[in-house]
């Protein structure tokens, strides 16, 4: 990366409001005095920045305007900052919960067509030998009806020769990858699969196709919900009688190979504007 610690970043921009906290860092929203732009800006404490470095490394190769741009980065003292795209809008999990605002109609073609825009965006990343691993609705932010994707902390390079090790949210993980089959092509298959969770669910008010309690109102248990998914036991009763949810119940039920497929079929079923 272009390390610019020599100029000082504190001299070139003010930090506002944090944006958010995470294990690597804190992002703020920040302003450049030379002309008043808004950027976000993630600053990392401390000597374990491996992770961090990869991130942003990789990041700093792609340039899609449906993934976060990073600019630069500089050092102070123990202090990693690096200097990204500021996304003013909110990501597709705080939409969901704003569906009430929209028509039925509306609302599932929205969310067609912004999950149509990630399944575009990650065939980008995988014609560019890059994986994301952690596709999710808090992942995927929405802006001026456009998406972007997030959050590249689990992605991998094709050509990166460490082992292969699982990576992923609990609910969007993939059946292969629980089944230890770690490669580039079965995060691919990932990717895909978390495509279609997502997709599911928007559509179905934050339920989720796998349900990690043997009973009603037990408590939850991640190997019970893994050896659902492994095993393609869904909640039947949560799937609507429509052609998408006949698709979604067909790739979490019997795991076919081809999710690409699957994915063009449903979002052929929506109008991509449907505000037009």
């Amino acid at each position: 990366m272009d390390e610019k610690s020599s100029l000082g970043f504190s001299s070139l921009y003010g930090l506002g409001k944090i944006l958010g906290k995470g294990a690597e860092g804190t992002v703020y929203k920040a302003v450049r005095y030379s002309d008043g732009k808004e950027f976000a800006v993630k600053i990392m404490e401390g000597k374990n920045m491996n992770s961090f470095l990869k991130e942003y490394n990789l990041l700093l190769e792609i340039k899609e305007a449906c993934i976060l741009q990073v600019f630069e980065n500089y050092v102070e003292g123990d202090k990693y900052i690096v200097v990204m795209e500021y996304i003013g809008g909110y990501d597709l999990s705080r939409f969901m919960r704003n569906k009430y605002v929209i028509r039925a109609s509306e609302y599932t073609n929205l969310c067609l067509k912004y999950m149509s825009q990630v399944y575009e965006c990650i065939n980008k990343l995988h014609s560019l030998g890059i994986v994301h691993r952690d596709i999710k609705l808090e992942n995927i932010m929405l802006m001026n009806g456009h998406t972007k994707i997030i959050d590249f902390g689990f992605a991998r390079s094709k050509d990166d020769s460490a082992e292969w090790y699982r990576v992923g949210t609990p609910d969007y993980i993939s059946p292969s990858i629980l089944k230890k089959e770690l490669s580039f092509e079965t995060y691919e298959y990932q990717d895909y699969w978390s495509i279609c969770i997502a997709l599911f669910i928007l559509l179905h008010n934050d339920e989720t196709p796998f349900t990690d309690q043997a009973e009603p109102g037990g408590e939850h248990d991640l190997k019970f919900l893994y050896r659902n998914i492994v095993n393609g036991n869904v909640v039947k009763n949560l799937f609507e009688s429509n052609e998408i949810d006949d698709i979604l119940y067909d790739v979490f039920a019997h795991q076919p190979k081809n999710l690409s497929t699957r994915l063009e079929h449903i979002f052929s079923l929506g109008n991509p504007d449907p505000f037009d």
